[in-house]
């Protein structure tokens, strides 16, 4: 048996279940996931003259996080970034020869901080180089690291580093593209 309440509860209950449901689909139009493309990260590695560890380079970049995410949506900024994850890291010698290039190193790695985090995280790395005449390097990355935190941030220094098996007889202009996957939203 209804009472004159009881029909004022089911629409009571049907327009909250109605309003959460309206919530959740503008949160999920809020939602966005960009491929981000570094291709510019440019360095020097200096004349190998000695094997063993070495820094071959390092490279500071400046990245408008923010601005890109707005001209994505505009009611987003860097700080409902829930996510970022690299993707891809190839790093290409620009004026190598065959007695320079990447066959001098034994191993490589990338490694990433921003001026938000300056914690050193290494984000790619070849342990094995093979001992062959190669120009270009696809590192490996590690696509389980969450980057977030340090792409709340402007400025961002690439570091690579290696391990040489020889020397080389000059320096070598070289660039970096890196990709990552980020996910921001409310």
């Amino acid at each position: 048996m209804f009472t004159t309440q009881q029909p004022k509860l089911l629409i009571a209950v049907i327009a909250i279940f109605s309003m959460f449901s309206a919530c959740k689909k503008i949160k999920d139009a809020a939602n966005i996931d960009l491929n981000l493309t570094y291709g510019q990260v440019t360095f020097t590695i200096p004349q190998i003259t000695a094997a063993g560890a070495t820094t071959l380079g390092e490279s500071n970049v400046r990245f408008d996080i923010d601005s890109l995410i707005k001209n994505t949506n505009s009611a987003l900024t860097m700080a409902n970034i829930k996510s970022v994850k690299i993707t891809s890291c190839v790093v290409d010698i620009l004026d190598g020869d065959v007695n320079n290039n990447f066959s001098a190193l034994s191993s490589a790695k990338v490694s990433l901080t921003s001026n938000i985090n300056s914690t050193k995280t290494v984000v790619a790395e070849i342990p094995s180089n093979p001992d062959v005449e190669a120009y270009s390097l696809t590192i490996p990355v590690n696509t389980t690291i969450e980057l977030k935190d340090y792409f709340k941030a402007t400025n961002f220094t690439y570091t690579i580093e290696g391990v040489a098996r020889k020397t080389t007889s000059k320096p070598l202009s070289a660039k970096a593209t890196i990709k990552y996957k980020l996910n921001a939203g409310l």
